[in-house]
């Protein structure tokens, strides 16, 4: 078992290989009533290819998801109702890398965390569990289509990239549910959900060694490579300009992403295009105050960088009553900060705050968690981002600022349909 100490905050995290190749990665939290266990499955909606025959065959969109449904059943009811009994908050996700089982407590956390890492091994797949849980996602896939913002997200992705994955949706359509069968399922979780392809991060007042020891327990023999992700060859270039959806809206929606031509998950790169986005359309800057002004944006508005195996972007948008309008005075701004640079000030300030919102972390350990899980599925160190956040200069910040580009953007935009 490795320690690490993080002087600043006087706390310990701890690092277990286990022989069965599950990590175990834990986070002392003295004095904490709380305890967060995620058991994380680097398996999620963009791993859309099974081995098969020393190759590869195709899945539905949305075979990860529709994994992670079932999981909770078993012969003796419902994984759910044992969380239950013990006290526990309990949840699960997917998204587009990982699917991840959850809980919180305080009090029965061994237990708690047992019932965690045994359920997961043990899926109780039948057909007819399949068909009934079928009619359950299509119904919350319908629900999704019914958000605009979620509409205009997906949208977007469509219209960056041509062959990448993340296109889909991460529950899959109707269609590629239908498709779905529980001999795939089983085919999947034997596949994907090895301790090799898996972590657990837990958080809290916990003893590392009790930890570790229980999941040794829970997974004691060796298992095999789990399939890597495989990007797709994706060209450079934008699929298509500009997208329009109609649906029933109040107001309308207008988001415009920018692909970067040569995405990377290191983890500098990706920290100063986040910087260089919110320098630019965050809530203080010039470009965000002016447009709120005009009245052309909502609190919602605002910027993100997204970053994955083979893809990057920059999206920034919300709801306006004018898309025509906000879209020119975005346009005009950029071309305004790409010719001038970023305000150094501001850089600076947002650098600081960002490793202020890194320690709060400490009083938020599900955060804490959730941040340390998927940054470690991407081969992040999360505890590294202080330092490098001191490091990173402003002009590497402005030197994201390429990325803006009219040939690498595409915009989404949905209007009402009436």
């Amino acid at each position: 078992m490795i320690e690490q100490r993080l002087a600043r905050v006087d706390l310990r995290h701890y690092h277990s290989q286990l022989r069965s190749g599950l990590t175990v990665s834990t986070l002392v939290l003295p004095g904490f009533a709380k305890t967060y266990a995620l058991l994380g499955v680097r398996y999620g909606s963009m791993d859309t290819q099974v081995p098969v025959d020393g190759g590869r065959r195709a899945i539905p969109a949305g075979t990860a998801h529709f994994l992670e449904h079932r999981l909770f059943e078993s012969k003796d009811g419902n994984a759910m109702d044992r969380f239950a009994v013990l006290g526990a908050s309990y949840n699960a996700f997917t998204d587009y890398f990982q699917t991840a089982y959850l809980f919180s407590a305080t009090s029965e956390e061994e237990a708690c965390l047992d019932h965690l890492l045994t359920f997961v091994q043990h899926p109780y797949l039948t057909a007819a569990g399949v068909d009934k849980e079928r009619g359950i996602i299509v119904q919350e896939l319908r629900m999704y289509q019914d958000m605009p913002e979620h509409r205009s997200w997906n949208a977007l992705l469509n219209a960056l990239y041509h062959y990448h994955p993340v296109r889909q949706e991460i529950g899959g359509s109707e269609e590629s549910v239908a498709e779905i069968t529980a001999e795939l399922l089983i085919e999947c979780h034997r596949a994907f959900y090895r301790p090799s392809n898996m972590r657990l991060v837990v958080v809290g007042d916990v003893d590392p060694q009790a930890v570790a020891a229980l999941a040794e327990r829970a997974f004691p023999e060796p298992s095999g490579p789990a399939p890597g992700f495989q990007p797709p060859a994706e060209p450079t270039g934008i699929r298509q300009p500009r997208v329009d959806t109609a649906m029933a809206v109040s107001v309308p929606i207008l988001e415009i992403g920018f692909k970067d031509p040569e995405p990377s998950t290191e983890l500098r790169q990706e920290t100063a295009t986040g910087l260089m986005a919110e320098a630019l359309f965050g809530e203080s800057s010039d470009l965000y105050l002016e447009l709120y002004r005009l009245g052309l944006i909502t609190d919602g508005f605002g910027a993100q960088s997204f970053t994955g195996p083979g893809f990057g972007l920059v999206a920034v948008g919300g709801e306006t009553v004018d898309p025509q309008r906000l879209e020119e005075e975005l346009w005009r701004g950029i071309d305004t900060i790409r010719k001038s640079g970023l305000d150094r000030t501001r850089v600076e300030r947002l650098r600081r705050r960002q490793i202020g919102q890194f320690w709060g972390l400490f009083d938020r350990p599900e955060a804490l968690a959730h941040a340390w899980l998927g940054m470690a599925f991407h081969g992040q160190d999360l505890f590294q981002l202080p330092d490098l956040l001191a490091s990173i200069s402003v002009s590497e910040v402005d030197h994201r600022l390429e990325l803006l580009t009219p040939a690498q953007a595409s915009v989404s935009v949905v209007r009402d349909a009436s």
